[in-house]
């Protein structure tokens, strides 16, 4: 299965290779992703108050142990964000595993690549900061927050889509988890940032 963002307007096999065309029903930004793979697909809808937006979860058929934790995730960022900021701006959102090459997740219009080692292979205790959802709720975010309000192309213009998507994720958070499990959270994220500090070679310049 091959995907990108947008919507699948046709499928077919030439020459033994199969073919998939996406197009988009809006202007986006240039910025997109490519990913194929022999994925197991999990397929759920959220009733907005806008109409129903089609999840879908493509994942390795190995790894479903988070998927259902994902798609919680979605459903209620998609509900935070379309009461607290506007209506959610497509009809499908989908996250899609990439393998641990590198550690991280990243939104583009309707589509959400997501490695494995942050999520889907993650496993999370009973005592533990519930970071599969949190990290899918920052990237739902990020369709409001970089695909809705979009910065200038200007330095420091990811201030303005990181931080909303914080904060707009720890809200999330907030609901599901209570207020303890969020500053548990941002304690987290402070170690991490100080760690970071002792290790920066260069003055930190996001404002500047």
């Amino acid at each position: 299965i091959a995907l990108a963002p947008g919507y699948l307007q046709r499928e077919w096999t030439e020459d033994g290779r199969r073919y998939f065309r996406y197009e988009m029903d809006a202007p986006i930004l240039n910025f997109y992703s490519f990913l194929s793979a022999r994925y197991a697909v999990e397929k759920d809808v959220w009733d907005g108050p806008d109409g129903p937006v089609s999840l879908e979860v493509y994942h390795h058929p190995d790894h479903q142990y988070n998927v259902e934790r994902m798609m919680e995730a979605m459903k209620a960022s998609l509900a935070y964000f379309s009461r607290a900021f506007s209506p959610y701006q497509y009809r499908q959102l989908r996250i899609l595993e990439f393998p641990n090459y590198a550690s991280f997740a990243q939104s583009f219009p309707n589509t959400v690549p997501f490695s494995e080692s942050i999520g889907f292979i993650a496993d999370i205790g009973s005592n533990d900061i519930d970071y599969p959802f949190y990290v899918t709720a920052h990237e739902v975010a990020h369709q409001w927050f970089a695909h809705q309000i979009v910065g200038g192309n200007v330095q420091g213009a990811t201030v303005l889509s990181e931080t909303l998507s914080q904060y707009g994720a720890l809200m999330v958070m907030k609901e599901r988890y209570g207020a303890d499990d969020m500053h548990r959270f941002l304690g987290y994220e402070l170690d991490q940032y100080l760690l970071g500090r002792t290790v920066e070679r260069e003055r930190e310049v996001p404002l500047m």
